[in-house]
């Protein structure tokens, strides 16, 4: 079983406002269990993840939800897709699965 990256470094700085912007208007339901729960709820940044979402959003997107609030959350993915790659997606390629301590991240995290 691997160790989680993210768990143990947090998200980009930029990646987390993003996040803190449209949870609050979305809320949790809509964030992780909507059409970007392979983004938000599974800790899935890489760029093709983000656009299939994206590409995906009508389909997956939550009918107990106001519309305001599934907006919010297509409005998240297109936010971190104009991200550059190192901010949206820090973890190192070479990640062994298994000491996230000796692969820290690049860029500025928050937890």
């Amino acid at each position: 079983m691997s160790i989680c990256w993210y768990c143990y470094w947090g998200w980009s700085k930029e990646v987390m406002a993003i996040y803190g912007k449209y949870i609050s208007i979305a809320g949790e339901s809509a964030m992780h269990f909507g059409a970007a729960h392979i983004v938000w709820e599974d800790e899935n940044f890489e760029r093709y993840r983000v656009q299939f979402c994206l590409d995906n959003y009508e389909k997956y997107k939550r009918d107990d939800c106001s519309d305001i609030k599934n907006e919010a959350v297509k409005q998240s993915l297109i936010e971190l897709l104009a991200l550059s790659d190192d901010i949206l997606n820090p973890k190192p390629s070479n990640y062994d699965g298994e000491n996230p301590e000796n692969f820290p991240p690049k860029v500025d995290m928050v937890r």
